[in-house]
């Protein structure tokens, strides 16, 4: 009892009226935030969320360097949100589609269909943009069917590769919450900067 009488008294430089009192549940309140903390971190991002951000991630990059090579990084600027918006609208619900098809298929049925797929779309998707720009916005006809087809091509494979990441890689990166929350980020913002581009007149070579 001395001892505790001890511990309770207030040392010279103290305040009387603060004393440090014993907390039994000290240590199980800190364990506590510590495990709601963690779990915090460790929630996975939802499959379809990450499954966009990578697949519509991984198209442009596939863009990019070609762009930069060419100096062309007003074209793809100009691109960058229509491809957004097709990934979106067009390749992310056929991909979630897809993907309950394929679930319980043999290793690799999979990720030839979504390669399939991916290249349809993006084929698809891309001639049937350049004629509709060329017959609406410019009303000309497409003369010359080189680029177009060239174009549709290299979409054809840019896409094919989104799919395939996004099939591949949702599962393993949608766990690390702060990388998928960056990479969205960083989509999210050269969507805005497409926009903007194409609203103001900027996307010019």
């Amino acid at each position: 009892m001395a001892k505790d009488d001890d511990d309770l008294t207030a040392r010279p430089g103290e305040d009387p009226y603060e004393l440090d009192w014993p907390d039994d549940a000290k240590d199980e309140r800190a364990a506590e935030r510590e495990r709601a903390r963690l779990a915090g971190e460790t929630e996975p991002v939802s499959r379809p969320l990450t499954a966009l951000i990578v697949g519509v991630g991984l198209t442009l990059l596939c863009i990019l360097p070609v762009a930069v090579i060419g100096g062309q990084i007003g074209i793809f600027l100009a691109v960058a949100a229509p491809v957004a918006l097709g990934g979106a609208v067009v390749a992310w619900p056929t991909g979630l589609l897809l993907d309950r098809l394929v679930r319980r298929m043999p290793t690799g049925v999979g990720e030839v269909a979504f390669l399939v797929m991916g290249g349809a779309i993006g084929y698809g998707l891309t001639w049937v943009g350049i004629t509709l720009v060329n017959s609406v916005i410019y009303a000309t006809p497409v003369e010359d069917d080189s680029f177009r087809s060239l174009a549709s091509m290299f979409m054809l494979t840019a896409t094919a590769v989104g799919f395939l990441g996004a099939y591949m890689l949702t599962d393993r990166l949608r766990v690390h919450r702060r990388q998928v929350w960056i990479l969205g980020g960083l989509v999210a913002a050269l969507v805005a900067l497409s926009l903007l581009a194409n609203l103001f007149g900027t996307g010019g070579s």
